[in-house]
């Protein structure tokens, strides 16, 4: 995994295609307190350890319909890819916002929800 610096307002997001996982850093992620970095990084490799870019590809060419239900489940699923590596508790600090959530996202609550169940 390659990270790249950006200098959007953004902690991070992942690309990944084939064998090519980029994760790239912005502005707030250099904000965070090294363990919610941490956190961070595990989420955005569970993106690309999980393919979700491919996925994502597959489904606009197929089912485009399906696109914001994937890409939520997906956000859900980088979520846990961090909590099972121990990262629960820094996650919830970075999620503690009152991010209402929008068509591709899930709020900052069910991702806390989701996140509490995993343990």
């Amino acid at each position: 995994m390659k990270l790249i610096r950006t200098d959007e307002p953004i902690i991070a997001r992942a690309f990944s295609f084939l064998w090519m996982h980029r994760v790239y850093v912005g502005r707030r992620f250099f904000e965070l307190p090294p363990n919610e970095q941490v956190a961070a990084l595990m989420h955005e490799e569970g993106h690309c350890v999980h393919r979700h870019t491919e996925q994502r590809v597959t489904c606009l060419l197929f089912l485009p319909f399906l696109l914001s239900w994937l890409c939520r489940r997906q956000e859900f699923e980088a979520d846990r890819y961090s909590s099972q590596r121990g990262h629960s508790i820094a996650l919830l600090q970075i999620l503690k916002g009152d991010f209402a959530g929008n068509f591709f996202t899930p709020s900052h609550r069910e991702r806390r929800e989701r996140i509490t169940q995993i343990g």
